[in-house]
């Protein structure tokens, strides 16, 4: 993805440079391109925060904290105990590899994505499995689940 926003970001830049180096430039010149600039700023972003951010999970008996930074990011939340009834890990399929996430069942039996992008199998069950011991959460089977 950074070999991509190099690209897109110095493509942009060289056709503002080209279309602000002439003399009389039509505004509509320069308006047409900003929807791409505006995905350029996005997927700069993004790739910042994947070099830049961490995730930080905290735990106790009353309930579970996640935080993304130092750059914002969506998904922080904090999550009391009684909102939900378990906690569970699925795994997520691409095209060319699999990733995992560690979800939550409220209490209404709808799933919450608390993390996601989990690399390792093993590490996915383990938070799932030490969130619930600290907690005092009795594992249940869920559909879908590792």
């Amino acid at each position: 993805m950074l070999f991509f926003v190099i690209l897109w970001d110095g493509f942009l830049i060289f056709i503002y440079k080209m279309i602000l180096s002439g003399d009389s430039v039509p505004i509509i010149a320069v308006l047409i391109p900003i929807l791409h600039v505006g995905v350029g700023v996005g997927l700069t972003y993004t790739v910042l925060t994947g070099f830049i951010n961490c995730t930080i999970i905290r735990v106790d008996s009353n309930q579970i904290t996640i935080r993304h930074g130092p750059l914002p990011w969506r998904g922080n939340r904090t999550l009391k105990r009684n909102d939900f009834v378990q906690l569970y890990c699925e795994e997520v399929r691409y095209r060319n590899g699999s990733s995992y996430r560690l979800n939550a069942v409220l209490n209404n039996r709808r799933k919450l994505k608390l993390i996601s992008g989990i690399r390792d199998r093993s590490q996915a069950i383990y938070f799932e499995r030490e969130i619930e011991r600290f907690m005092g959460i009795e594992n249940l089977h869920v559909d879908g689940e590792l």
